[in-house]
């Protein structure tokens, strides 16, 4: 059996990176919503991917996200659908 990890991430992506690599398996797959309010290089996103070697990495569509409002429904709506 699989397991699909469902992140909805905001910076910190060196700590990211690491999580990635400690969970990493080949019955993991990692789905990523980066909100949409932050600046993200390409580099970065290649980064965080290159933390794993035997899991899958997506990143998902990225919606807007307020804590405490309904952004965080969306978003986690956005991962449960890619997933």
């Amino acid at each position: 059996m699989k397991h699909a990890f469902l992140i909805i991430a905001h910076r910190n992506w060196n700590q990211l990176s690491r999580m990635l690599a400690i969970i990493d398996s080949e019955k993991a797959d990692f789905f990523i919503h980066v909100n949409s309010k932050i600046k993200i290089e390409s580099s970065t996103i290649e980064k965080v991917k290159s933390s794993v070697k035997k899991s899958k990495v997506y990143f998902t569509d990225r919606v807007p996200i307020t804590w405490g409002d309904f952004g965080i429904c969306k978003a986690s709506l956005v991962l449960l659908k890619t997933a």
